[in-house]
């Protein structure tokens, strides 16, 4: 018999208690959601539930490449995909573009999630779990999610209206940074605050990064990121201002409701109408 807390059946919804398999029905103890269930109840305690959900989210995603790749071009493409998701592969999961003006709108929401390459994925999830820590508790999960997806997705529309074909999570970081030096500027110690002075080291080496990084023939997504700033300021002033805060509390859950809502179905329109023409080629 398994040691843990009593447990509700995944298959028949029953209680099951601490068996290792479901009295009712049979069903063994979905043991894989358990240890998720246990890692997002201490990630609530501790204030970043958000956080973690969009970290696994977007290593999920990564790891979705990986299969779709294999795929299409077998067992060498995927550890080539490792480094670099082919065209295909991105394209069939989010990859925003121009094409967004055309009618493609889930581009802006998908490749909020989606990545090109294991570096670009571990700097992200990195500057995620940072930020993370530090403003989630502060503003609450379903305010960093609206933060983070509404950044993310200003950044990209930004970067698409330029022409410029963006994906990764790093427009809704930017847009985490930009809320919190904003947030700190009015309710915390302003510009001499220890926090707001790392932030705004944070942003200077991004933007420093930004300027020498295609120098070196490394491709950075400069509009997506200033998107992102912008909007996470503008998201942050409207969070720490006693006028708004009450209506921004009620906004954010619409957008963490509609937003969760929204991606599966995404997923659907972007699938049916990349699949096609990937097949055709």
């Amino acid at each position: 018999m398994t040691q843990g807390k009593p447990s509700i059946c995944w298959k028949c919804n029953k209680l099951m208690g601490v068996a290792d398999k479901c009295p009712y029905c049979g069903a063994p103890r979905a043991k894989a959601l358990v240890g998720l269930s246990r890692i997002f109840r201490a990630a609530s305690q501790r204030g970043v539930l958000a956080t973690e959900l969009i970290f696994y989210y977007c290593i999920f995603v990564f790891i979705v490449s990986l299969g779709v790749t294999f795929l299409f071009t077998g067992f060498s493409g995927m550890i080539s995909a490792i480094m670099t998701p082919p065209s295909a592969t991105l394209y069939l999961l989010g990859l925003n573009s121009p094409a967004v003006f055309q009618g493609a709108w889930w581009g802006p929401i998908l490749a909020c999630f989606l990545h090109i390459g294991i570096f670009h994925i571990a700097f992200n999830l990195y500057a995620l779990k940072m930020l993370g820590n530090l403003f989630e508790p502060v503003v609450g999960a379903m305010s960093f999610f609206c933060i983070f997806l509404l950044s993310g997705i200003g950044g990209m529309l930004l970067a698409a209206s330029n022409g410029v074909v963006s994906a990764g999570a790093s427009g809704g970081i930017m847009g985490l940074i930009g809320a919190g030096m904003v947030i700190i500027y009015f309710r915390g110690g302003g510009f001499r605050d220890p926090v707001f002075q790392g932030l705004l080291q944070w942003l200077i080496y991004i933007g420093l990064f930004g300027v020498l990084a295609p120098m070196i023939g490394l491709r950075i997504d400069n509009w997506g990121h200033f998107g992102g700033l912008v909007s996470g300021a503008v998201l942050g002033f409207f969070w720490q201002s006693q006028a708004t805060k009450a209506i921004f509390n009620v906004f954010s859950r619409g957008v963490t409701y509609l937003g969760i809502l929204a991606i599966p179905i995404a997923y659907y329109f972007c699938v049916s109408n990349i699949l096609p023409a990937i097949m055709n080629n």
